[in-house]
């Protein structure tokens, strides 16, 4: 028998949603992105620390683009290879925490987008909070609305580059994996999704099974939470905080009320969160 590949649930309404209250809050917007020493926020530091700040109508106000010094981490050779950042570079750079807090208050009256904007803020936030210092960035990301609005193309990941690519919005010269050419990538990324969610039917009707049960699943690294409804199984990824399914028709079902259920559910067994749920349920 072929095996059916696992669908994940994307819920494109409930983004445009977000994204509209998000735009409502600012009057200024800054499209930002760091490259580090590694992929651990509060360990690894910042090493380049790009921005472009627009207004509503998304016209460019101000650019930001500075190297940062990341002492005493060193920069490695693998983050070398990957940035083209080199030690020598950054030797004379002002220290992360200085380019941190000058761009932070430049921008903070902002709310901020950013391709995979959970680990740019994370990065961001949690070296000013190993300096004592704690700082709340209200952020838009726009990896996750890559996601929601190709949902239904064939991609083989959703990485920068190959989102660009397929929108066709990638320059003859390329530079990926510098933080300022990310930046301009993401906001051509944003506009050329925000033209093609337009043109997406996004108001079709969702069933709304009964949900019955929890069961919680591992195997080695993979943690999914089972979730038993009237439509089939569908199920929660612990690590990776999405939504699938292999024997429920998960683009035809009211996922937000099957997440709200389930964590219903989870909270009435003692469990804060879905992530909680152990095997001892």
């Amino acid at each position: 028998m072929k095996k059916v590949k696992d669908k994940v649930w994307r819920d494109l309404p409930s983004t445009l949603k977000e994204l509209k209250a998000f735009l409502n809050r600012h009057e200024y917007f800054v499209f930002f992105d760091t490259e580090t020493t590694g992929l651990k926020p509060g360990q690894d530091r910042v090493i380049q620390l790009s921005g472009i700040m627009v207004n509503r109508k998304f016209d460019i106000i101000k650019k930001y683009n500075e190297y940062s010094n990341p002492s005493p981490v060193i920069i490695s050779s693998k983050i070398t290879e990957i940035t083209g950042i080199t030690n020598t570079d950054v030797e004379n750079a002002r220290p992360e925490f200085e380019v941190l807090t000058d761009f932070l208050q430049d921008t903070s009256k902002c709310g901020y987008f950013a391709y995979n904007s959970p680990y740019d803020v994370a990065m961001v936030t949690k070296s000013m909070a190993r300096e004592g210092v704690e700082v709340e960035m209200d952020s838009f990301d726009v990896l996750k609305f890559a996601r929601d609005v190709l949902a239904n193309e064939k991609m083989e990941n959703h990485k920068l580059k190959t989102v660009s690519d397929y929108l066709g919005v990638t320059p003859e010269t390329e530079n990926f994996h510098n933080a300022l050419f990310d930046v301009e990538m993401t906001i051509s990324v944003f506009k050329a999704l925000l033209r093609k969610a337009k043109t997406l039917d996004i108001n079709q009707g969702y069933q709304r099974p009964r949900v019955f049960s929890l069961r919680p699943w591992e195997a080695g690294m993979n943690k999914r939470i089972y979730v038993q409804t009237s439509a089939g199984s569908v199920w929660f990824d612990k690590i990776k905080q999405v939504w699938g399914a292999k024997d429920a028709p998960i683009e035809q079902l009211d996922m937000s009320y099957i997440e709200a259920e389930a964590r219903r559910m989870a909270n009435e067994a003692g469990f804060e969160t879905l992530q909680k749920v152990n095997v001892n349920i």
